[in-house]
C-alpha cells in the first residue's frame, strides 16, 4: 500500500516494443512493487520504489546489476534498515544465470520453468510489499554522466548538496556545518576491492571496478536520505548492483 506520496515509474521501464507482453502482472494503482517486462532488455517497472516504510524504520529498494555482454535481468528487491542500511531481507527476482541456463532449450533464453520461478519470486515480494504501508523517495540523479568515485560528483536534493568522492560523502544543507562521512558509515560495508580477481578472457580494462553516487533520495518526514552508491567497469564488463547507504540529515 502507498500513502499521499505520488508513484514513481522509471520512464526507461517501458517497454521499446508495445506489443511485448510482460513476464509478470502489472502492480495495481496505489500499490507500489516490481514488474517484470522481459528477461532480455525488456526492463522492468518499480512504481512508488523506492519507498520508505510508514514507520520511517525500513526502505524498499530494487537493485539492477549490469550483466555484461549477455544483457540478461539480474534483478533484487531489497529491504533495508533505514538507520544502519543492513539488508534485511532480500529477494533475487531474476537470476542472469538461471537465464543463460536455459539458452540451452530454447532461442529466447526464457523457458517455462524459468519464467514460472521468476513470477512465483515476484508474487512473493509484491506481497510482502502490499502487506505494509509505504511512502514513496524520489530520486535525484547528478547531472553530471556517470563516473567514478576519483572524481568529485554533487547532488543536489532541494537546498541541500551531496558530494563523494574517494570514499567520503560530503553533505552541506542551509544554517549547517558540512557532515562528512565514509562509505562504511553510510553502507555498513567496506569499499568495493578495486583489484577485482580477473576471469578468463576478461579484458585487462574489466579488472578495474570502481563505486560513484548514483543517486540521493531524501525522506521528508523522517529527515533521512537513501544513498545509493552504482559501480562502473570497463565496456561490456558488468558490474554488481548498487549499494544503499542510509544517512540522519543535520
Amino acid at each position: 500500500m502507498l500513502d499521499a506520496a505520488p508513484i514513481a515509474v522509471d520512464a526507461s521501464a517501458a517497454p521499446a516494443d508495445a506489443a511485448l507482453v510482460p513476464l509478470t502482472l502489472a502492480i495495481p494503482t496505489g500499490q507500489v512493487g516490481v514488474q517484470i517486462l522481459d528477461l532480455q532488455y525488456g526492463g522492468v517497472a518499480s512504481p512508488g520504489l523506492p519507498a520508505m516504510r510508514a514507520d520511517g524504520k525500513q526502505i524498499a529498494a530494487i537493485a539492477v546489476a549490469d550483466d555484461g555482454g549477455r544483457g540478461y535481468l539480474a534483478l533484487s528487491l531489497r529491504i533495508i534498515d533505514a538507520d544502519t542500511a543492513a539488508v534485511v531481507k532480500e529477494w533475487v527476482l531474476a537470476d542472469p544465470d538461471q537465464t543463460t541456463a536455459a539458452e540451452a532449450d530454447t532461442d529466447s533464453g526464457v523457458t517455462a520453468a524459468v519464467a514460472g520461478a521468476v513470477r512465483a519470486q515476484v508474487a512473493e515480494a509484491n506481497a510482502a510489499l502490499a502487506a505494509e504501508t509505504w511512502r514513496a523517495l524520489a530520486p535525484v540523479v547528478p547531472k553530471e554522466p556517470e563516473t567514478d568515485s576519483t572524481v568529485p560528483l554533487t547532488i543536489t536534493v532541494g537546498a541541500v548538496g551531496f558530494t563523494y568522492v574517494q570514499g567520503r560523502l560530503t553533505v552541506v544543507g542551509p544554517g549547517t556545518k558540512p557532515l562528512e562521512r565514509r562509505y562504511d558509515q553510510l553502507t555498513g560495508q567496506d569499499l568495493p576491492n578495486r583489484k577485482r580477481k580477473p576471469k578468463e578472457n576478461d579484458a585487462e580494462s574489466c579488472r578495474d571496478l570502481r563505486e560513484y553516487l548514483q543517486s540521493v533520495a531524501i525522506d521528508d518526514a523522517s529527515q533521512r536520505a537513501l544513498i545509493t552508491f552504482g559501480f562502473t567497469s570497463g565496456h561490456n564488463c558488468g558490474a554488481p548492483g548498487p549499494v544503499f547507504g542510509t544517512l540522519a540529515l543535520p
